[in-house]
């Protein structure tokens, strides 16, 4: 499920669930709609697997993406866990 910005203000505010923060970056932002998401995580999760579940699997921009967990270049079989944070990196033109 992809939250606005305003909703994940208080990160305490997971209704329950467990979560990782999404920071999306240019393209990946147009292709996601907002620049910040909480999206549920369930164990043994990849980060290619959190992005099919919400929809994103077959986009273009996503698949071609580069991530950094916790700030760390991470490749999209990565395992994440409740409390990362995951940036979404399309390719960018340029320098």
């Amino acid at each position: 499920m992809t939250r606005s910005t305003e909703e994940v203000a208080d990160p305490t505010a997971s209704h329950g669930s467990v979560a990782v923060d999404l920071r999306f970056f240019a393209a990946a932002k147009a292709s996601a709609g907002v620049s910040i998401a909480r999206w549920d995580v369930h164990p043994g999760d990849t980060i290619e697997l959190l992005i099919r579940r919400n929809g994103f699997g077959d986009d273009p921009v996503f698949l071609r993406s580069a991530f950094l967990v916790n700030g760390s270049h991470a490749t999209a079989q990565v395992h994440i866990h409740p409390g990362d944070s995951i940036d979404v990196l399309p390719p960018f033109a340029g320098g």
